[in-house]
């Protein structure tokens, strides 16, 4: 991780020195990683926490501090983006006590995520429910015709009939037409098992 630490600081000092007219860093340069995150372009930030640091939570509690002096709009959008790449190398605790947790949800990215998310689970919903209501549509429909035709039924058959699923109930359906007894129904369960 530390070389990996190394190299992400290079690129962030590169980025922000060489990229954008400033003087290359070099070894006389006295700033501190600090110093750099109060100076650099609002932009950058969220490269600030995988800096190589001895001090890295004072280096995140500098970064937020940062953020949050930003305007509102971009305060959201580089909130966001900084937790995400923060999380590659702090623990989600920190980060969380850290940055306020509405700042993050006011970010688009986020929303998007959570609307998708949100999406996903209602039409997932939605595919159990019709499921569930077909199955309990059926399931009706074949206690009402099994009483019809064979008369009350016992609870012990009322209970099989009720554990059955859809596609075992559109079976007993077309299997109720021949019944003429409750040995009918008896006979059936005995061969589904």
């Amino acid at each position: 991780m530390e070389n990996c630490d190394r190299y992400l600081c290079k690129f962030y000092v590169d980025f922000h020195f060489r990229g954008i007219g400033y003087p290359a860093c070099s070894q006389e340069s006295k700033r501190s990683p600090f110093e750099e995150i109060d100076r650099c372009d609002y932009y950058l930030l969220p490269l600030a926490p995988l800096a190589a640091t001895t001090q890295p939570q004072a280096l995140l509690q500098r970064v937020v501090a940062r953020v949050n002096q930003l305007e509102p709009g971009q305060r959201a959008e580089i909130s966001a983006y900084t937790q995400i790449l923060a999380g590659l190398k702090y623990k989600k605790d920190l980060i969380k006590n850290l940055f306020r947790e509405g700042m993050m949800r006011e970010s688009v990215i986020y929303q998007e995520i959570l609307a998708e998310g949100e999406q996903r689970g209602e039409q997932r919903g939605e595919q159990r429910g019709e499921l569930r209501g077909r199955q309990e549509g059926e399931r009706s429909l074949i206690l009402r015709q099994l009483t019809r035709r064979v008369g009350e039924l016992p609870q012990p058959a009322l209970e099989r009939i009720e554990a059955l699923s859809l596609e075992q109930l559109e079976n007993l359906g077309e299997a109720l037409l021949d019944f003429q007894a409750i040995a009918d129904l008896e006979t059936w369960f005995s061969i589904l098992e």
